[in-house]
């Protein structure tokens, strides 16, 4: 249904939502997330769809009778007041009817709040009124904590879970809805064809990047630029996957949407290409990644300029990216003389396809993101088998290993991973504890999203379980995930990455060296390949001895 908010691009949220509160499932929807995470705008568009019409966003507080006898009533922005009313007050009013269960009455209600506000609400609430809680108050600080659920006629909606560059299913593969629809929206929608017909017959038509970008997002209809765009498409999409992995940003739908439209029309007018025909162009190769394109702002581009395929090297695929012979008619691979090296690598990543990339290097993985040769394996852990999942787990095991340098006898042992313990004063011998891989558990990030949520994972969880059935957790993010896999295959680290990545690698070894365990594994030099084992021992006087013997 068509809204009056003409660049509002709908989710799975803006089916899920408008269904449970026409069958009466739901009756409150708390609405939380960050600036630019677009409330407002979903809130808008539910009331279009439960058939209140078009909210103004100047009117924070709305209430209407809509289809279905439902007495409707909408608070746009929880944290301002309103004709003179505070903030507080607000809130108190639209709760009113939730404190004590479901309401006997047909109302909805719907909120828009970040969660700290929520949380400060609660507290306002509890506060004014003796320091009682009620039902709805402390569901409502259990969830936001995760340590509770709300009644099942309340939804909160967490957008800051939420995934709007691709999310995984449980029935496999991953699907980006989202962030199809905005590209689609930004070209023109079912007015694009009209909206670009007159770059038909524009001069400046064979280089214009704006015509290029909309070509390939889906303008044309030329089989061989459809397929330069899907290529475009994934690669782009894997960069802002990435980004949401890594999880220094948020990716909001503000910032996403100004990326994508910095990204692929830049900031030129059609009028610069015609009035200064001579000046220096950029292309969306570069404006996704080079950190000194022009005008260039936000956090989101700021984080894809990080994953920038020009701060690496390949020196075989670099040679032929920057050579001036023709493309190799075994593969096809096209050359770009004409560019630097950086901005070669850049449009080369966008451009050349997977088999290419390998037939030119020798190596699938030769040319993409800075630092994400572990990327497809971090990003699609939850969608592989049990086998391939547990290759992974032992994997980062045995990279946990290698953080402290322990000698290869250590490794001998199957079915265990070797824990070393740092002894006070230095030493010769070595020592360390072996722990049973299968007591290690590799998870994804687990959410407590609402239905109708795209999610996808920013971390992975390793948990070791102890005799006692407690358990220590290890949150691995992407960068972490990536230098302990190196680690596995012999990789050297740098002593650079210790103090930002390792911070709490050391309490969990330590922990896992201490915890339920008997005797430990030693090894010197002198010994050759001869492994000990060292044990504490009580006698019939009860006075403890130390037994060393090999294994």
């Amino acid at each position: 249904m068509a809204t009056n908010n003409a660049g509002y691009v709908t989710t799975q949220l803006d089916e899920v939502i408008p269904a449970e509160i026409r069958s009466g499932r739901i009756s409150l929807v708390i609405l939380c997330g960050n600036a630019g995470d677009g409330k407002t705008a979903f809130l808008q568009h539910l009331a279009v769809e439960l058939g209140a019409g078009h909210l103004s966003s100047e009117q924070r507080v709305w209430e209407a009778q809509v289809p279905g006898n439902i007495k409707l009533k909408v608070n746009l922005d929880g944290a301002a007041s309103w004709r003179g009313r505070d903030a507080d007050e607000l809130m108190d009013e639209l709760f009113e009817p939730y404190h004590h269960g479901r309401p006997k009455e047909r109302v909805v209600h719907l909120v828009a709040v970040n969660d700290g506000r929520l949380m400060e609400w609660v507290e306002s609430y509890e506060r004014r009124h003796d320091g009682n809680g009620t039902l709805l108050t402390r569901q409502i600080a259990a969830a936001l904590e995760n340590q509770g659920a709300l009644d099942s006629h309340i939804r909160l909606v967490e957008l800051n879970l939420r995934s709007l560059v691709g999310g995984l299913s449980n029935a496999g593969g991953s699907s980006s809805d989202f962030f199809d629809r905005l590209i689609d929206r930004l070209i023109g929608g079912n007015q694009k064809a009209q909206i670009w017909q007159p770059c038909q017959t524009c001069t400046a038509q064979k280089r214009c990047p704006m015509h290029l970008s909309a070509r390939r997002m889906g303008v044309s209809t030329d089989p061989q630029i459809i397929e330069e765009g899907r290529l475009f498409r994934r690669r782009l999409l894997d960069g802002l996957q990435a980004v949401h992995q890594r999880g220094e940003v948020h990716i909001t739908a503000r910032e996403l949407k100004a990326a994508l439209s910095y990204i692929l029309f830049g900031t030129r007018y059609c009028s610069d290409l015609h009035d200064h025909p001579d000046s220096p162009l950029e292309y969306s190769h570069d404006l996704a990644f080079d950190p000194l394109s022009s005008l260039r702002q936000g956090e989101l581009l700021r984080e894809l300029s990080r994953l920038d395929p020009a701060l690496e090297a390949h020196a075989r695929l670099d040679r032929y990216l920057t050579g001036r012979g023709a493309p190799d008619p075994t593969h096809g691979a096209e050359r770009y003389p004409e560019l630097r090296r950086g901005s070669a690598r850049r449009r080369a990543y966008f451009e050349w396809t997977d088999n290419q990339i390998a037939a030119v290097s020798g190596h699938p993985y030769a040319l993409g993101l800075a630092g994400g040769g572990r990327l497809r394996a971090f990003r699609d852990f939850p969608l592989l088998q049990r086998e391939e999942r547990d290759a992974i787990r032992n994997a980062l095991c045995y990279g946990l290993s290698r953080l402290d340098a322990l000698p290869p006898a250590a490794f001998k042992r199957t079915g265990y991973v070797p824990v070393r313990i740092s002894p006070r004063t230095p030493t010769e011998t070595a020592f360390w504890i072996d722990k049973r891989l299968d007591r290690f558990c590799l998870e994804p990030e687990l959410f407590n999203a609402a239905p109708g949520l795209e999610t996808l994972h920013r971390h992975l969880t390793l948990a070791y379980r102890f005799n006692r059935n407690r358990t220590e957790a290890l949150r691995i993010s992407l960068e972490l995930f990536a230098l302990l896999m190196d680690l596995s295959e012999g990789v050297q680290i740098l002593d650079a990455f210790s103090d930002d990545v390792f911070a709490n690698l050391g309490v969990f070894t330590e922990r896992l060296a201490q915890e339920d365990e008997t005797a430990i594994s030693a090894w010197n030099p002198a010994a050759g390949e001869k492994v000990f084992s060292v044990r504490i021992n009580r006698d019939k006087s009860g006075e403890q001895a130390i037994f060393m013997q090999p294994t």
